[in-house]
């Protein structure tokens, strides 16, 4: 076999992180602002803690899934026509006969082997792919996600706003009375322009 490019070794610590503790609804009617503090200091490291974690997690099921596939394609080789047999003699079977492993995911398994150097790049420079979703999407096997439809909504094409007292215009002092008629000349002059387009 060729010289193959190897993915990154990845060091998998223990998922050694304490229970989540939630305060009773006695104790969060009025907790002390020392449980508060030292909760938010807690939770939040543990926060990181995990999603770092996370990552790290995930990246290693991508190297496993790639290792399964080197097997796989190995297997696949070797058993032609007759590697769902093998791959159920492999895996073993699930409660109703099947396959542990389908051939679907063995498949894309194999394909991620195959396409390694797309995910991890020969120059040993950061992988492209952190999770198996990534992967599947890189090498082919998913589509690329769509964005969102934003609905095209066109502003419009004008915005009248404005505010009156809330006493009757009669009672209005005379200077507030024409300052507003100025104000609004404009807005009857359009009205009477657009009632003549209609």
């Amino acid at each position: 076999m060729a010289a193959t490019t190897k993915p990154p070794a990845v060091s998998l610590t223990a998922l050694d992180l304490p229970a989540v503790e939630f305060l009773t609804d006695e104790q969060a009617e009025n907790p002390s602002e020392s449980v508060l503090n030292e909760r938010v200091a807690r939770y939040y490291h543990l926060t990181l803690t995990a999603v770092s974690r996370a990552v790290e997690i995930a990246q290693v099921s991508l190297l496993y899934a790639m290792a399964l596939g080197q097997v796989f394609d190995i297997a696949f080789r070797r058993h032609t026509g007759e590697f769902a047999d093998w791959l159920r003699a492999a895996s073993g079977e699930d409660g109703e006969g099947r396959s542990k492993i389908s051939t679907i995911t063995a498949f894309r398994y194999r394909t991620l082997y195959l396409k390694r150097d797309m995910l991890f790049p020969k120059d040993g420079s950061e992988p492209t792919c952190r999770t198996l979703q990534e992967a599947y999407i890189k090498v082919g096997l998913l589509p690329a996600p769509q964005p969102a439809d934003v609905p095209d909504i066109t502003p419009p094409v004008f915005r009248l706003t404005f505010k009156t007292p809330e006493i009757p215009p009669d009672q209005w002092p005379p200077a507030d009375r024409r300052d507003f008629l100025e104000r609004t000349q404009p807005i009857v002059d359009l009205r009477e322009k657009l009632a003549a387009l209609v």
